[in-house]
């Protein structure tokens, strides 16, 4: 009989307590039991049971550290394979195409199991792709020469989403991954892996063997059922991604008969001492959005867990009209709205929880219907209202106003800070060849230095400096007009994009990454996008299709990694538009980026249906 002990018998999820066998060690151990055989000895199926055991786990323990070290090199973890290939095949041991490595399904090789990748429960489950991580062949199976099967989350199968959308100490998909491990009462061990390994056991129900067909051995019971995702007759079943891990009970033939070895692994435990050491703690919100439905003003914020927007708790005071602005300050400590209770700061602390500070502003910032926000990295906050525009700086959890005299005279105007507050733009009041540019001095005021300068006399619609302060950015109705800053404060115009079209262009903005520019429009496409390439070359994208129509694009955000666009639009159906970069050169609309489920996670879009957005921000 097994030990009473799980963790002893299978040492389900550590085995670095023990060391491994060798291979040659394992040899040995078969040639021994070779040679007793061969001598006349009895050997008792529970001897030959215990090496075969021994010799399953030593296998998983290799196919464990394989993957950590795959983790370490590449950034991600593999795709599964295909279970149903017999080892002479030449796809034999090796991953889902990389041209699919986000769902690890359809390409040339594909999983042999997938969810459905709707919203967010994605799962991906095959083989373990035993080449691509570098081991033998004969490592694919278990000590009853069945294949163990690997299942993994595929939003960690990419590199641009490992380390970003898997912080390392916190379960990020919490509720929603997908790769779940529950015990024999049908709890959950973790509702936060990504990735598992399977061995069916002794009696290998459900598990493919060398022929690359399923075994059938009949099993009944539930648990091992779940595992393998099919009938008692070893036919498909309904694959979710939940695993059981339990003691084992393979001496009882029937519904309770378990002999299934199980493994699997949260995100913090694939951290290396360099990643622990640069994880910031930070645990969201990660996206916030304000907009007015009816006459109420609201702003929502959301996780991004697994590839996809869970709403959170709201926010308390909740604005009382249409907020123009919201933003998150430095290191994401808190989160700024401004709405018609002018400027509100919300604390960010724990795992994401927002508490208003009701005196971050001793001096009041007046809401104009009209006006608008801007704030630097470093929390300079500046406020276009009817009159002027005023300035704040930000100490700890609150706001101070800057001298009154420092207030410029322009007023219900779009502005934007350099990241580092050293220059702020103004988009200027009446048509000409120049933006209004300040820079700031010593004791925090800003002074009119020379204004960057280009050679059409045209109204401007929006301003905006790239996040790595680069480049600044001005469009007009035709025009896109675009300066690099050099480091003796001058801005040199380096050229004008004119994307065409019969129809004016709107917001620009730029990604953190300093990788791409995006601009909105008031036709299709409704969003333009070019990637910015050495020597201030920018060229623009093929526009993401599907966008749903008249969604004029007024006000973005990119998330800090870059791989999402927020975009404000001017249509009530869809007021707030998603996109995803799915390559180095490609952005996709996302038609249901916000998750489905029970409330606090009622879907985005439903919520701002008939409804007119205001502003959008990732956390920095």
């Amino acid at each position: 009989m097994p030990p009473e002990n799980l963790s002893s018998y299978y040492n389900l999820n550590n085995r670095d307590q023990r060391s491994a066998f060798t291979l040659l060690e394992l040899s040995v151990v078969l040639l021994i039991i070779g040679l007793l055989i061969s001598m006349g000895f009895s050997v008792s199926k529970k001897m030959i049971d215990t090496a075969k055991l021994s010799a399953t786990q030593n296998r998983m323990d290799a196919i464990e550290k394989s993957l950590l070290t795959f983790f370490q090199k590449n950034g991600r973890l593999p795709c599964p394979g295909d279970e149903s290939l017999q080892i002479t095949s030449a796809n034999y041991g090796l991953e889902a195409s990389a041209a699919n490595l986000d769902t690890c399904a359809g390409g040339a090789i594909a999983a042999t199991y997938t969810t459905n990748a709707t919203y967010v429960r994605k799962a991906a489950e095959g083989s373990v792709p035993v080449l691509t991580l570098g081991l033998p062949k004969d490592f694919m199976y278990d000590g009853w020469g069945r294949k163990i099967a690997y299942a993994v989350n595929p939003v960690i199968t990419t590199s641009k989403y490992a380390k970003d959308y898997f912080p390392l100490k916190h379960s990020v998909c919490s509720t929603n991954t997908a790769i779940r491990i529950k015990d024999a009462s049908g709890s959950y061990r973790s509702s936060s892996a990504i990735y598992a390994l399977i061995s069916y056991g002794q009696n290998g129900h459900g598990g493919y063997g060398y022929d690359g067909a399923r075994y059938n051995k009949g099993a009944t019971g539930a648990d091992e059922l779940a595992n393998c995702h099919c009938t008692s007759a070893a036919v498909d079943s309904t694959y979710n991604g939940d695993y059981i891990q339990r003691s084992p009970n393979p001496y009882i033939w029937g519904t309770d008969y378990f002999d299934d070895i199980v493994r699997y692994k949260e995100r913090w435990q694939l951290a290396t001492e360099g990643g622990a050491l640069n994880d910031d703690g930070y645990r969201g919100p990660d996206l916030a959005v304000a907009f007015q439905k009816a006459a109420t003003g609201t702003v929502y914020v959301y996780n991004n867990q697994c590839a996809a927007f869970v709403k959170q708790a709201a926010l308390n005071p909740l604005p009382t009209q249409k907020p123009m602005g919201v933003a998150f300050t430095a290191a994401n400590r808190h989160l700024l709205t401004y709405s018609a209770l002018g400027c509100n700061l919300y604390k960010i602390s724990g795992g994401g929880v927002l508490t208003s500070q009701t005196s971050a502003f001793a001096t009041a910032c007046t809401y104009n219907a009209s006006g608008s926000m801007a704030l630097s990295n470093n929390g300079y906050l500046a406020i276009a209202d009817t009159t002027n525009i005023k300035f704040w700086k930000q100490s700890d959890d609150i706001f101070v106003k800057l001298n009154t005299s420092y207030d410029l005279s322009n007023a219900n105007t779009l502005t934007s800070f350099s990241p580092d507050a050293v220059y702020f733009a103004v988009l200027p009041t009446a048509s000409g060849t120049t933006v209004p540019v300040y820079k700031r001095n010593y004791n925090d005021a800003f002074t009119s230095i020379t204004a960057a300068s280009h050679a059409s006399a045209t109204t401007k619609n929006s301003v905006a400096f790239s996040k790595d302060g680069k480049y600044l950015a001005a469009t007009s109705s035709a025009n896109i007009y675009l300066w690099r800053v050099l480091n003796n404060g001058t801005f040199l115009a380096i050229t004008t994009l004119t994307p065409g079209g019969s129809s004016g262009l709107t917001g620009v903005t730029f990604s953190p990454d300093g990788r791409y520019m995006a601009v909105g429009r008031v036709e299709t496409p409704y969003l333009i996008i070019y990637k910015i390439d050495p020597n201030d070359t920018f060229t623009a994208l093929t526009a993401p299709t599907g966008v749903p129509a008249a969604s004029t694009g007024l006000g973005f955000s990119f998330s800090s990694d870059s791989n999402y666009l927020a975009m404000v639009t001017a249509n009530t159906s869809y007021p707030i538009l998603m996109f995803n970069r799915t390559a180095a050169n490609s952005y996709k609309y996302m038609a249901a980026p916000f998750t489905a489920g029970a409330a606090p996670t009622t879907p985005l879009d439903n919520i701002l249906a008939a409804s007119s957005g205001g502003a959008v921000a990732f956390s920095r």
